[in-house]
This record gives C-alpha cells, structure tokens and sequence, in this order.
C-alpha cells in the first residue's frame, strides 16, 4: 500500500488553500499559477520574468563597468553621477567631501539598495531549478 498517496478529498482542500492564498495576497503576476514546494507557496513566473531580470542584472552590470573606467574623470568633476553610475564603497568614501549630504544619501543608498530586489526575485522564482541544475552539472555536494 502507497502510503504518499493523497485521496483525493487531500488534494481539494490543498487546491481550496491555494486559491485563498491567491485572493488573500492578489494575483502578482498575469496567469501565473501556485505551487508548493516545501510547504511553501511559490508562483511560477511569467515566460518574460527571467529575461527582464537578467536585462536589469547585465545593464546595472554595464552601469558600473562604464562608471569605473570613467572614474576619474567622473570623480573630479561628476562625483554624483559616479555614485548614481557605480554604488561601490571605494566610490562612497572618495566622494564624501564633495558632495552635499542630503545628495549623497539621496542618491546613493537608492542606487547602492537598487539591485537587491532584482536579485531577490531572481533566487525567488529560479533558485531551486539553479540549484538543481548545479547539483545535477557537478554532483551532489559531499561532506566529509
């Protein structure tokens, strides 16, 4: 006898759970559906979802690389723009005596704080099947 088999009774409530989660926190994005992993909900994102995150990831990315290779003009005359282009403590502490306070925090915590959700939501939607991928290329990681 199967033992981790659900009747079906099991399933609906699950299902019944499931949509009033969804009515609870709204529909995050257009058809997605719910699924749970680990007891968890997680909603499938859309087809477009990864590409647009990863054109975030690569243009802040290019941001800073073309910020660094201009730094040292952008720190003598531009110190704002370097910080809003580049958010990198070695740039925070060049530039702390030439820009106004107010302006400094204004720009560059924003900036700085820019791509965590980015990020966030990349592990989100697509840590497990990264993970998996991973541990399916190079092997499950041994402990000795």
């Amino acid at each position: 006898m199967d033992t981790t088999r659900r009747s079906p009774a099991s399933v609906r409530d699950r299902t019944r759970h499931i949509r009033q989660a969804d009515r609870v926190k709204g529909n995050m994005s257009n058809g997605s559906t719910t699924d749970i992993a680990g007891g968890t909900l997680r909603r499938t994102p859309a087809k477009w979802v990864g590409p647009a995150l990863l054109a975030v990831v690569i243009g802040l990315y290019i941001l800073g690389l073309a910020a660094g290779g201009a730094a040292p003009e952008l720190l003598k005359n531009h110190p704002l723009t370097l910080l809003a282009l580049a958010p990198r403590y070695r740039w925070f502490i060049l530039t702390a005596s030439r820009i106004d306070l107010v302006p400094y925090f204004a720009v560059g915590i924003p900036r700085l704080l820019a791509s965590d959700p980015v990020y966030f939501m990349l592990g989100w939607y697509f840590g497990d099947r990264a993970i998996g991928f991973f541990e399916d290329s190079l092997g499950k990681p041994t402990i000795d």
